[in-house]
């Protein structure tokens, strides 16, 4: 190894070290595994390990020393460092007891920089002693989640792998540690459009639910509201003309709730029109005194004279005011606090906007669930007290509107909803509109097809007092055989039937009775089903929604001859 030499001082590299090893072994008479640089018998350093004992030789103290060279260990241990320097992780080995550093690749600097302790990782030290008390136990940990501080001093969240080895007599900790931030934040946002898609689902379920309710009950609604309407006509004793009033108001009553849940599932309004906004509040605060269990809440209303109309369909917006005062009122009664609801409206004219403020002195909506109020099904109640449909429900008539709604919680008590709506400044209302009257100097003759026979002749009644030579039948293959051997001026359908239905009449007439499209209009229970939304679409008739008054009826019709007497005129 070393030649013929005569002094171990030859075999030093450096005297430093040498003068260090001496030290040590006179001071403990003994060393082991000393790391020095020596010079072998080429003249080429190596690294090597000496360890050393004095010993008493003939009366003379000599050193007994044995030498390993450590040049293969040493090429080994350079090429595991290069790999792991090279390894694409934040890979760390620290000293269990103290959290030295002995060793970071440069992914584990870069996240934490190059620090000397791996204590100076954690937000909170803490941390770092229940770690390694449950390391020291398992002997590893997997993806043990911590909160750490990087190197600019931003707390994340990382997953911490680690095992626990002997090295160099001592306890090592060997941790891999990976960054959740963007993990976390993809994790976050497949949450809500997870969520988003459940809610949608249920509000597809929702308004499947409500086709199908709406297609069975405005059939029959059809036939007590038109009938009721008609009576008002034709009745003048005054006692038989309340009876019918109040047939007529609960009738009217149940087909505003059903279409206005329609509106809901479809998110647009049923009708806009110039709106009072103080008639609006007025009666939704009078239904909601109507129901109120409790005398000890007052509704107060503060709505300035000369208020400017809104564009609005009127029967939502009084549902969605009855809806906000509800639940403030239930609010307060299971509380306990508070005793008054505010309803107030204020004019914006630089915006074109008018705003109504629902407002109330009872507990507030807590911090924690004001982003929710809006999801669809999301409640606070009790099973069986609420469904989470309400400000749902508000949200979207609302925005159906070109309005807003929103929670304003900023003094800290009680809770306070702001709808603002579009005025009805330059727009016209579908009242305002001109009613073609059903002009009939010469005969006329209609074609009613409809599957539920109280409604068809409803409106064949209707037609025949107007003046038509009316044909009602129940099926769709009757109505095609009808067109083929009778010139018909107006025909009026119905969507959903047994056997041919109004898909397969509108494919009958496209192709043998083109002439009868500008003279036929769809009347249907069913705007909801995809079917139905799809023909309504694509063959662009005009279409009433049951249940239909006498005086839609007549304006449908009156509107059909109209536009074929253009297109003769033309």
């Amino acid at each position: 190894m070393f030649g013929p030499a005569k002094s171990a001082r030859e075999h030093y590299v450096n005297p430093e070290q040498r003068a260090d090893f001496i030290t040590q072994l006179l001071v403990d008479g003994r060393v082991d595994d000393f790391k020095v640089d020596l010079l072998n018998a080429d003249a080429k350093v190596f690294p090597a390990s000496i360890s050393s004992q004095l010993i008493d030789f003939k009366g003379e103290e000599v050193i007994v020393t044995s030498i390993i060279d450590l040049t293969v260990q040493k090429e080994a241990d350079a090429l595991i460092r290069q790999v792991m320097e090279a390894y694409p992780a934040a890979i760390n080995m620290t000293k269990a007891d103290t959290g030295e550093v002995l060793f970071a690749t440069p992914d584990l600097e870069a996240l934490f920089g190059p620090a000397k302790n791996s204590g100076s990782y954690y937000a909170n030290p803490a941390d770092r002693e229940r770690y390694l008390a449950d390391l020291r136990q398992a002997g590893a940990l997997k993806d043990r989640r911590i909160e750490f501080v990087d190197a600019k001093g931003r707390k994340f969240w990382g997953a911490d792998s680690s095992r626990l080895i002997e090295f160099n007599g001592e306890e090592v900790i060997v941790s891999n540690t990976r960054d959740l931030t963007e993990e976390l934040a993809l994790s976050e946002e497949l949450a809500k459009q997870k969520e988003l898609l459940f809610q949608n689902e249920k509000m597809s379920a929702l308004g499947e639910l409500l086709a199908g309710v709406a297609h069975e009950l405005n059939n029959p609604l059809s036939v007590v509201v038109g009938h009721s309407l008609m009576l008002k006509e034709e009745i003048a004793d005054p006692d038989v003309m309340v009876r019918i009033d109040k047939i007529s108001a609960a009738a009217e009553r149940c087909a505003k709730i059903v279409k206005t849940f329609l509106a809901m599932a479809r998110q647009q309004p049923s009708k806009i029109e110039q709106v009072d906004v103080a008639s609006v509040i007025e009666t939704a605060a009078d239904v909601v005194g109507y129901g109120s269990k409790s005398g000890d809440i007052s509704i107060m209303q503060d709505i300035p004279d000369n208020m400017p109309l809104i564009a609005a369909d009127a029967d939502q917006i009084t549902q969605v005011i009855i809806n906000l005062i509800i639940n403030a009122e239930q609010a307060l009664t299971s509380s306990g606090c508070g005793d008054h609801i505010k309803v107030s409206a204020r004019s914006q004219p630089d915006a074109g906007m008018v705003e109504i403020t629902i407002q109330d002195n009872g507990p507030g909506i807590p911090a924690a669930i004001r982003p929710r109020i809006f999801e669809p099904f999301f409640t606070t109640k009790e099973v069986g007290e609420g469904t989470g449909i309400g400000l749902a429900f508000c949200h979207r008539i609302i925005l159906s509107h070109g309005g807003q709604i929103r929670l304003d919680q900023t003094d800290g008590s009680g809770t306070c909803f702001r709808i603002t709506l579009p005025s009805a400044l330059g727009q016209r209302s579908e009242q305002d509109e001109p009613t073609q009257p059903v002009s009939t100097p010469e005969s006329h003759r209609a074609l009613i097809v409809d599957d539920e026979v109280e409604v068809g002749e409803l409106n064949a009644e209707i037609l025949r007092k107007e003046g038509f030579e009316v044909d009602f039948v129940t099926s769709g293959e009757e109505a095609i055989s009808r067109l083929g051997s009778i010139h018909y001026d107006v025909f009026l359908s119905d969507l959903n039937m047994p056997g041919v239905d109004g898909r397969q009449i509108y494919d009958a007439l496209v192709t043998h009775f083109p002439k009868m499209l500008s003279r036929t209009a769809y009347i249907t229970g069913d705007t909801m089903g995809q079917s139905s939304l799809g023909l309504l679409s694509e063959s662009g008739l005009p279409y009433l929604e049951k249940p239909v008054s006498p005086a839609e009826l007549r304006d449908l019709v009156g509107k059909l001859l109209a536009d074929q007497k253009e297109r003769s005129d033309g």
